[in-house]
């Protein structure tokens, strides 16, 4: 992601990385009620984990005319290409199925 010039890489999305995001403050499940929270996180944790650095990057980024839309779609992307979160989506969607099918007999 690019913020005032400069590139910043989120990391893979691990176990250990959701663990850092907490760290930060932040939980990945709470991305739809805190999406601001979860933003700051996400650029913290590119910046290794420097809550500061990113609070003024941001703040930098929006005064300059940029938006939360180009940083949400990199986050976003990370998510989508995490082999962690993609088995831990399907796992949830396995539980749900399976939990339905035994309600079901």
């Amino acid at each position: 992601m690019i913020l005032n010039g400069k590139v910043y890489v989120i990391p893979e999305i691990t176990f250990g990385t959701i663990i850092d995001l907490e760290e930060l403050g932040f939980s990945i499940t709470d991305f739809q009620k805190r999406p601001l929270s979860g933003i700051r996180a996400f650029v913290a944790l590119a910046m290794k984990g420097n809550v500061e650095q990113a609070n003024k990057e941001i703040q930098e980024h929006i005064v300059n005319g940029g938006g939360f839309e180009e940083i949400s779609e990199e986050i976003r992307k990370a998510i989508e290409e995490s082999d962690f979160f993609r088995n831990l989506q399907k796992n949830k969607k396995q539980e749900i199925t399976e939990n339905t099918t035994q309600e079901a007999t």
